[in-house]
């Protein structure tokens, strides 16, 4: 079994050196699961993108860990796997030790009946014999010390890559963009935190005003949540000051039709009792449109999160447009189709609420500002 996993393990490098694809803990995961076949439905999912003969995108594969992968068994095998090969090479080199300890007692006692024989008349073939005894014990213990020095070199090697893993990991808990498969792990975590203020850095400022109210308030109290996005954009702006607020005028808008929330600007939120009202108008909701003020987006994920805010901006832009004209001379699709259009949103693709345009985005990200990844 050991031997296997070992094979596993080279194996899924070669595909990393193959595929071009980089070589970080999520993607070594990734190639890992594959040419271990388990679950299967990994190498179904990347046998897929294989087919399609385009290079290999590397926001594609994040997809398919997060969907197959990001969980805490994945990453209790990933541990268990790290964790007996390090046990193995203490094993063998316990071994060694013991071999090494036992070969110098041997020695010992050839030493011993070497002097005895010298002081008495014994048969020089035998002197022979035990002379080269002593000389092969020698080379013997000479070797075994190279290789539990070298033993000791791997041990030191494993143990700081091990460190460089778990940098990694709790970097990718704190990266949002080099972390796609990991939102849901971290914000759990610092949520009461947050809910009371308390700075996550030694030495930041204490949270006030709408980090408190808005974003910490709400991260504290929902727990389906682990993303607030809050932004005021002249478009957002504008829709959350009209009397109708959000209309179904264009096809973005469509997929909120009877998925937004409303909350009456009752000053700006700088006070604790704020709270309550705004958590008790959205209680249901992931988005929302703060009269007066601007948009109020949740997400389990920053891709979800990030992408519906896309679109109700989207929506919002199109209903300021569309308006030019008068809000007589708008056209209305009827309830039917507007609550058909909502549906086929939530339905597909799991409500489409990251899918192909988050990857799209980070691509378009990394060509246009290449140091963000850094």
């Amino acid at each position: 079994e050991r031997t296997l996993i070992f094979r596993r393990c080279k194996a899924a490098f070669q595909e990393i050196q193959k595929h071009g694809t980089p070589p970080d803990p999520t993607t070594y995961a990734l190639w890992y699961a594959y040419v271990a076949r388990t679950p299967p439905a990994v190498t179904v999912a990347v046998d897929k993108l294989l087919a399609s003969g385009r290079a290999l995108d590397r926001y594609e594969l994040a997809e398919i860990h997060r969907e197959y992968l990001a969980d805490t068994s994945a990453e209790a095998a990933q541990e268990a796997i790290g964790k007996e090969f390090e046990e193995s090479i203490q094993d063998v080199s316990e071994l060694i030790k013991s071999g090494m300890s036992q070969n110098a007692e041997f020695c010992s006692t050839l030493h011993g009946i070497e002097s005895s024989s010298q002081a008495q008349n014994v048969d020089g073939d035998f002197k022979s014999m035990l002379s080269q005894l002593v000389s092969e014990s020698l080379k013997m213990a000479e070797s075994s010390s190279r290789l539990s020095q070298g033993l000791l070199a791997t041990q030191e090697r494993v143990k700081k890559l091990n460190e460089e893993l778990e940098q990694a990991r709790q970097q990718s808990l704190l990266d949002p963009l080099t972390a796609i498969a990991r939102f849901t792990t971290g914000p759990a975590a610092v949520r009461d935190t947050r809910g009371h203020g308390g700075p996550l850095t030694a030495g930041a400022p204490k949270l006030k005003g709408g980090g408190l109210i808005i974003h910490a308030g709400l991260l504290k109290e929902r727990q389906d949540i682990n993303v607030v996005f809050h932004t005021h954009t002249e478009a957002n702006m504008g829709v959350s000051s009209q009397k109708w607020g959000l209309l179904t005028v264009n096809q973005h808008a469509m997929r909120f039709h009877n998925r937004i929330a409303y909350h009456e600007f009752k000053g700006f939120e700088f006070n604790l009792f704020m709270r309550d009202p705004l958590l008790k108008d959205i209680e249901g909701y992931k988005v929302a449109l703060l009269r007066n003020h601007g948009s109020l987006v949740l997400g389990d994920t920053i891709p979800e999160a990030f992408v519906m805010h896309h679109f109700l901006e989207f929506a919002c832009r199109g209903q300021i447009a569309a308006l030019s004209a008068g809000y007589e001379n708008l056209n209305f699709p009827d309830e039917e189709a507007c609550q058909f259009a909502a549906d086929q949103v939530a339905k597909e693709g799991e409500g489409l609420v990251g899918g192909k345009d988050w990857p799209a985005c980070l691509r378009m990200a990394e060509r246009l500002y290449p140091e963000f990844m850094e």
